[in-house]
C-alpha cells in the first residue's frame, strides 16, 4: 500500500511538471535493508513467486488505472540479480530479472505498461543466470517503452560510460523514443 500510495504521488508530481511517463523498479520476493541496495542482500519477509507476482501484478494494476487517468504511461524497469544476491537468497529473489521472469510479467501486466530495459542490469543478470543478453534483449523487443544505458564488466551494475564497443547497440529498437543515460 505504501508503494501503491508512492507511485500515485510521484505520478501527480511528475504529471504537474507535464511528464507523460513514469517508471520502477520491478518488485521484490522479500524486503532488503535500504541500506544493502546497490551491493550483496539479504531479505526479510520472504514470499513464494506466485504471491509475490499476483501482488506485483495487482499493485501495478491499481497505479496503472491511476496513470492511465492522467494520460501517464507506466514502464517497469527489469531488475539486476548479482551473483552474491542470488547465493544469499536464490534465483528467483527479483521479479524480472530473467528473460522469462521479465516476460512472464509483462504479459501479466495490461498492455499499456511498457518495459524500460536497463541493458547494464540485464548484463549483469545474464552472467549471474548464465543466460545470453543479446539473445534476450532481441526476444523483448515488443515490450520495451523505454532504455537505460550504461556499461559495466557484468559483475556489478557500476553505471559505467557506453563506449562504441558496448555489447547491446547492434540489439536496440531504433524506434524506442525514450533513451536515458545512466552514467
Amino acid at each position: 500500500e505504501r508503494s501503491i500510495r508512492f507511485a500515485c504521488a510521484a505520478i501527480e508530481f511528475g504529471k504537474a511538471l507535464n511528464s507523460k511517463v513514469y517508471s520502477f523498479h520491478a518488485g521484490f520476493l522479500g524486503t532488503p535493508a535500504v541500506s544493502d541496495l546497490g551491493r550483496t542482500w539479504g531479505v526479510t519477509n520472504r514470499v513464494g513467486l506466485e504471491e509475490g507476482s499476483e501482488l506485483f501484478t495487482d499493485s501495478v494494476e491499481r497505479v496503472n488505472h491511476f496513470a492511465r487517468e492522467r494520460d501517464v504511461r507506466l514502464l517497469v524497469e527489469n531488475n539486476v540479480l548479482t551473483v552474491g544476491t542470488a547465493a544469499s537468497n536464490g534465483a528467483d529473489v527479483l521479479l524480472m530479472a530473467s528473460p522469462a521472469g521479465i516476460r512472464s510479467a509483462m504479459e501479466r501486466l495490461p498492455g499499456d505498461v511498457g518495459l524500460l530495459m536497463d541493458v547494464a542490469h540485464l548484463a549483469v543478470s545474464a552472467r549471474t543466470l548464465g543466460f545470453d543478453a543479446s539473445s534476450c534483449l532481441r526476444d523483448l523487443g515488443p515490450f520495451i517503452g523505454a532504455y537505460h544505458l550504461s556499461d559495466n564488466d557484468g559483475l556489478s551494475d557500476s553505471n559505467e560510460p557506453v563506449r562504441e564497443n558496448s555489447w547491446f547497440w547492434d540489439d536496440l529498437d531504433p524506434t524506442v523514443a525514450y533513451v536515458t543515460l545512466e552514467v
